[in-house]
């Protein structure tokens, strides 16, 4: 089953972010330390409001298992989800931190898209991306 995410999934959703998107993880949460990177993706995901809420990420779910994750939102609210995530670096690491906004205007952006490796060869990225396409058209954009 293909479902909205909840901060519930936190847990599980962490290390799916983690895979796909490694040294972006490592800015993301302002350290290299495996652990507290994951301890802080998953508290970003609690969150609402930034680009790694669960507000933006379809879960696929297999016997009571998130197994897959697609992470998306619409382009003109990029600079908007990146600002908690720029005020909390700034609470854990004492410093600004520039994080590169990778899309703007009328688009459903797709951020990150990650499968469980376990579960892999087994169309779960396909029924994700699919999801968020059935997405950003019912939300009219491209």
């Amino acid at each position: 089953m293909i479902r909205q995410a909840t901060a519930k999934d936190a847990e599980q959703i962490a290390p799916l972010i983690e895979q796909a998107i490694h040294e972006i993880a490592e800015t993301l949460t302002g350290t290299q330390e495996k652990e507290l990177i994951l301890e802080r993706l998953a508290w970003f995901v609690t969150q609402t409001g930034n680009r790694l809420s669960h507000e933006n990420i379809l879960v696929k779910e297999l016997d009571g298992r998130v197994v897959g994750i697609v992470i998306t939102y619409a382009g003109f609210d990029a600079a908007r989800l990146d600002e908690p995530i720029k005020r909390q670096l700034r609470e854990w690491t004492g410093r600004d931190v520039q994080i590169d906004q990778e899309t703007e205007g009328d688009v459903y952006y797709l951020d990150t898209l990650s499968v469980d490796t376990a579960y892999g060869g087994k169309g779960i990225g396909s029924e994700l991306l699919q999801a968020a396409a059935d997405e950003g058209e019912r939300r009219g954009l491209r």
